[in-house]
């Protein structure tokens, strides 16, 4: 046994029934070494392993002290065994330092300590055991523990723990920091079109790009999803903010190549500073949310610090989205009709206008409950109705007396996406008995792009019940003019817009009439929008725009009510204009 001892200091004499004992101990334990150190702590004899797994020779190690082997960031946990240790021969401890190897690198090591009670008085015995394994699973449980597996930034857990710690150094400092909550635009349709394994890749590419962009003290964080969550130390004005956003949003516009894919997702963020909007975590990350949703609402893309403003208009919307609940359950959802007439005043439809009339007594306009019915799904259940209601009341007008109006209705781009879209139209027929030549569907532009192979198989199907189909508010969306021939599309609505601003504007009028002219040439009615006066009737006459709509024509009005708002409109055949 004694060739696998190294003395490395000859002045000390081997102790033979000491070292046995240790290499039995060495077996017995699975321990890799064990030395033995003077009373100021250095080396005077070791195990062969020691030298090995350090990297070094035995002349190297001989004269150097233990602590000089310990890596410095472990210095103090030796010290305070060795003090625990103290002077009782036989004393023991346990300690787990990283020992330098090869110069450059370390080892976790898990040291068992001594007090030598033999000739090397005042000497500690040490053994150890390499455990640098054991420590890597242990870090990697950690890592995983406390970050997200898809794309390696921290999860939720971690990230509240940033968010306390930046906290309580901005209590002690007295300073500011921000935190921000990122959507990617645009995620869901690639998700969806192109795959769980596109869309990962891609989520990981942007973590990466975000943190390209971050400084070291800041921190990404995934929160679910296609979200993340920013913490950025000293960020504390809105000019700061606007800095880091910028650049942020500027590193996405680059395109993304994923799996053969070239792909473009925009950004969109919400942000809060602490303590200016908040002083708790949970405050911060609801206001951050709040500007999101604002920024959002803009047209994504952007971004959009929190105000006070969004916070109040948050708690309407909220609101607003509780008493939508209880009005679909309690049917206070109404429509009204607005007349479509011919350029020479002939009343020939109406298009079916959703109306909530009341919510603490007041109306809640279109322009606010429908993009919350849009968010929270019920757009599919009131779509659903408006729909069926506008033909039975069709059918109900040419009972009295109002034969052959045609009925438009207007359809959201979730409703329809819907899976049973093109069955609720049938059913809204059959149940009505209406002759499918008197129902156009109204969608806009951006029903057209989101998904166009999609909205190709279902407009198709559609124009074979006989359904006719309306691109509502065109020139305003995303409008591409070989949608216009490739989808099967019944008649265009020139947006308000351009109709309002025509008599002054000689780009508006270039505008109206180049829509009219496309029109005509691809076999497409025209409807102009917003007609509120007669110089506009008689400018869009004389341009031979067929139909017309708008407040000189008539304003929504009840179902019941309709017949003798269409007999009083100024533009109505034999009425005085």
């Amino acid at each position: 046994m004694q060739t696998n001892v190294v003395t490395i200091n000859k002045l000390v004499a081997e102790n033979e029934a000491v070292t046995n004992q240790w290499l039995r101990l060495l077996a017995d334990h699975g321990l890799d070494f064990f030395a033995r150190l003077s009373a100021d702590g250095v080396f005077v004899e070791a195990s062969a392993g020691l030298p090995l797994l350090l990297g070094c020779s035995p002349e190297y190690l001989a004269g150097l002290r233990l602590r000089d082997v310990v890596d410095g960031e472990d210095a103090a946990v030796l010290e305070q065994a060795l003090t625990r240790l103290g002077s009782v021969p036989g004393a023991r401890e346990r300690v787990i330092v990283r020992m330098i190897k090869l110069v450059t690198q370390t080892a976790w090591m898990e040291l068992r300590l001594i007090r030598d009670s033999h000739e090397n008085a005042g000497g500690v015995l040490i053994a150890g055991c390499d455990i640098t394994e054991v420590k890597q699973r242990e870090d990697d449980l950690i890592h995983a523990a406390a970050h997200d597996p898809l794309t390696g930034v921290p999860n939720r857990a971690l990230l509240a723990e940033r968010i306390e710690q930046v906290l309580a150094q901005a209590r002690r400092s007295g300073g500011g920091f921000a935190v921000a909550v990122v959507d990617l635009d645009g995620f869901k349709r690639i998700n969806d079109s192109l795959g769980h394994a596109v869309g990962d890749a891609l989520l990981r590419q942007a973590a990466g790009r975000i943190k390209t962009q971050l400084r070291g003290d800041d921190t990404v964080g995934r929160i679910g999803g296609d979200e993340f969550a920013l913490v950025l130390p000293g960020i504390a004005s809105p000019e700061q903010v606007d800095v880091i956003a910028r650049r942020l949003v500027e590193s996405m516009q680059l395109p993304f190549l994923v799996a053969g894919h070239t792909l473009f997702a925009s950004m969109s963020m919400g942000f809060a500073l602490h303590p200016v909007h908040a002083v708790a975590a949970e405050s911060l990350m609801r206001c951050a949310d709040m500007a999101l949703y604002r920024a959002k609402d803009l047209g994504r893309n952007r971004w959009q610090l929190f105000s006070e403003n969004l916070a109040a208009t948050r708690s309407r919307h909220l609101e607003l989205e509780r008493a939508m609940f209880e009005a679909v359950r309690n049917g206070e959802f109404r429509l009204h009709y607005q007349p479509i007439a011919r350029t020479d005043g002939t009343v020939i439809g109406a298009e079916a206008l959703m109306r909530w009339p009341n919510v603490a007594g007041a109306a809640v306009p279109p322009t606010e409950f429908i993009p919350i019915a849009e968010a929270n799904g019920l757009i599919n259940l009131l779509g659903e109705w408006a729909l069926r209601t506008a033909c039975m009341q069709a059918v109900r007008w040419d009972s009295e007396g109002l034969e052959g109006l045609s009925v438009s209705v207007n359809v959201s781009p979730r409703q329809f996406r819907h899976d049973h879209f093109v069955n609720h139209v049938r059913q809204a027929l059959a149940e009505s008995s209406l002759t499918p030549s008197r129902l156009t569907l109204e969608i806009t532009e951006g029903v057209l792009m989101h998904s166009p192979e999609q909205a190709l198989a279902v407009l198709g199907t559609l124009r074979r019940l006989g359904v006719h189909i309306a691109i509502d508010d065109f020139g305003t969306g995303y409008s591409s003019l070989s949608y216009l021939k490739r989808f099967p599309l019944s008649s265009l609505k020139i947006d308000r817009s351009f109709v309002r601003d025509m008599l002054h504007s000689p780009n508006d009028l270039i505008i109206v009439s180049a829509v009219l002219g496309l029109a005509r040439e691809l076999g497409l009615q025209v409807v102009a929008e917003g007609v509120e006066e007669e110089r506009q009737l008689e400018l869009l006459r004389e341009k031979g725009c067929p139909m017309v709509q708008g407040f000189y024509i008539g304003r929504p009005v009840r179902a019941e009510d309709f017949g003798s708002a269409v007999s009083a409109n100024p533009a109505h055949p034999g009425e005085p204009r």
